[in-house]
């Protein structure tokens, strides 16, 4: 896909771990799988995304629980590639979406969990892809440790502050070491799902 690597400027330490060490842990509870979303298919039972739960941002095409990346360019890529599949968008838009996002500042939170996002044209609502790769990447995160486990948030462009309570939630579940521990060892893209749908029931926004 494209182009060379954007000119990356890391963020400061102490700023970057003061917005990733903010959000604080969330107690959980399972909810069921179900089938890949289209674009503009709606969260669950008609949700805004305030109602809903992260589960409701994944379908299991979304999830890609054996990834062999180089770098986090490849890592990014691959993102892409399932994005395009799974949404039926252009897999070079998404990519130069986040690539673009990188090159503002890294997204890696530390503790092997990283949250690539941008802003796509082409969708009506969030869509959340995850992925697990075999041997971990740098990703410039805060902690300096490289990362396995990525969930990318795809917003559409004028989706308005909707994303920004998307990835504090998203970060919220993935402090919790336990959840992090249990990606790690999931079986597949079902079991990945249900953790990931763990979340308590979101507060009114």
């Amino acid at each position: 896909m494209a182009g060379s690597i954007p000119s990356v400027r890391k963020p400061p330490k102490a700023k970057a771990r003061e917005d990733a060490d903010g959000l604080i842990g969330a107690s959980v509870r399972p909810t069921g799988l179900r089938s890949a979303p289209s674009a503009s298919q709606p969260y669950a039972n008609g949700k805004s995304f305030s109602s809903a739960v992260i589960g409701d941002l994944l379908a299991s095409a979304s999830i890609a629980p054996r990834v062999s990346a180089a770098s986090k360019r490849q890592a990014l890529s691959i993102i892409s590639e399932i994005a395009a599949r799974a949404l039926s968008l252009k897999a070079s838009e998404v990519f130069d979406a986040l690539m673009n996002r990188e090159a503002a500042g890294p997204t890696g939170l530390g503790r092997g969990v990283a949250l690539p996002h941008a802003h796509v044209g082409g969708l009506d609502r969030l869509h959340g892809i995850f992925v697990r790769l075999e041997a971990p990447v740098d990703f410039g995160a805060v902690d300096d440790e490289p990362v396995d486990l990525l969930f990318a948030l795809l917003a559409p462009r004028d989706g308005g502050s909707e994303h920004l309570r998307a990835l504090a939630r998203v970060s919220r579940l993935l402090r919790e070491a336990d959840i992090r521990q249990q990606l790690r060892s999931a079986s597949g893209a079902d079991a990945i799902h249900a953790l990931l749908a763990r979340e308590s029931p979101p507060y009114a926004a």
